[in-house]
């Protein structure tokens, strides 16, 4: 008879990534991500930045402002916001740039090797009509 009890499924984050308490082993764990991923990485991490914020807020709200000592922790609390805020967006835009970067060496890429093969057809239909491989990797 087949075993009929329930097995422990193993735990798996959000997009398929191990759940580790320590950031650094999830990254190595990475090898190559695609921009999809990251972007789905960007979302997942703006979703946690708003919940720390939704704490971080009910807090200042215990805090009284008219009491100078507490009104100068809610402004603390208030940079904090900020600067994470700040922080996550620089972040996330230098690391979108970077796929923005190689996307256009790739475009590059593939324009020289274009324009090189309408050059080699150009000089060979003067010549003769067939073009050696050998020729276009030469161009290219």
């Amino acid at each position: 008879m087949k075993d009929r009890r329930k097995r422990k499924k193993s735990r798996v984050s959000l997009y398929g990534r191990p759940k580790s308490k320590n950031q650094m082993e999830v990254d190595e764990s990475r090898k190559v991500e695609k921009r999809g991923d990251v972007e789905k990485r960007h979302h997942s991490e703006r979703k946690l930045l708003q919940k720390e914020e939704r704490l971080i807020r009910q807090k200042m709200r215990r805090l009284n402002k008219r009491i100078p000592e507490q009104a100068q922790e809610r402004k603390a609390l208030l940079l904090k916001i900020k600067d994470s805020e700040k922080e996550l967006k620089e972040r996330q835009k230098k690391e979108l740039e970077a796929f923005s970067k190689d996307d256009m060496k790739v475009e590059e890429q593939e324009e020289k090797s274009v324009v090189a093969l309408k050059q080699l057809l150009a000089n060979k239909s003067k010549k003769k009509k067939s073009i050696n491989l050998a020729d276009y990797q030469k161009l290219a």
